[in-house]
């Protein structure tokens, strides 16, 4: 049985690190382990937390190479950072999108953000957020878009979690070493993954609750 390397051992402590501090931020905050995807509307935010986990994941693993390897020179596939963009693009747009959404007032009724559905307190605010509406009129309903997100998210989070474990156990004996560069995303992958962001906002933009 192969032992790990001391860049795979590095990035398991700097997860842990990442993750204990971004628990921290939750409870100081909102009083949360999970506050750090809570949004202003007191639910959890599936954009939040496509955002966090690949900054996490991508974060963490430079931060390990580096202290492993003693270098700087690190170099991340354009690829990657190209998905990095899509997820703060989406994050950005889906702010965009709810404060539009929040100027508005349903027909019939005043609410405190318009058309969308705001949690009395960020105590009820729950993992299955990531899979309901936002809007008054679907909040408790299914959104598929936010489904098909959620699972596009982890498969990919998790296969490439798995390429740089595998890439990181084949650095032994080489530190200090003067560039490492990070495995590549296939072209055809990054392209559908924009495409299901673009899907994904297209279907958040839609009108659903009839407007005063």
């Amino acid at each position: 049985m192969d032992v790990w390397t001391a860049t795979q051992i590095s990035w398991l402590i700097v997860l842990v690190i990442m993750l204990l501090l971004f628990v921290g931020i939750g409870v100081w905050i909102t009083g949360r382990p999970l506050g750090i995807l809570i949004d202003s509307r007191r639910r959890i935010s599936l954009s939040r937390f496509q955002l966090v986990t690949w900054s996490w994941l991508i974060l963490s693993a430079i931060f390990a190479v580096a202290i492993a390897n003693q270098t700087s020179n690190i170099v991340i596939a354009p690829d990657i950072w190209a998905l990095m963009g899509i997820s703060l693009g989406s994050t950005a747009g889906a702010i965009i999108i709810k404060g539009t959404q929040a100027a508005k007032q349903p027909k019939g009724k005043q609410t405190p953000m318009g058309l969308l559905y705001r949690e009395s307190d960020s105590k009820k605010a729950a993992l299955s957020d990531m899979f309901k509406g936002e809007e008054i009129t679907d909040y408790n309903y299914v959104d598929i878009t936010k489904v098909q997100m959620f699972f596009f998210t982890v498969a990919i989070l998790l296969s490439y979690a798995w390429t740089l474990w595998s890439v990181f156990g084949t650095l032994r004996g080489q530190t200090p070493l003067s560039k490492i560069d990070f495995p590549e995303l296939s072209d055809g992958l990054v392209v559908l993954i924009g495409i299901s962001h673009a899907g994904y906002l297209t279907a958040k933009a839609a009108p659903k609750t009839p407007t005063a």
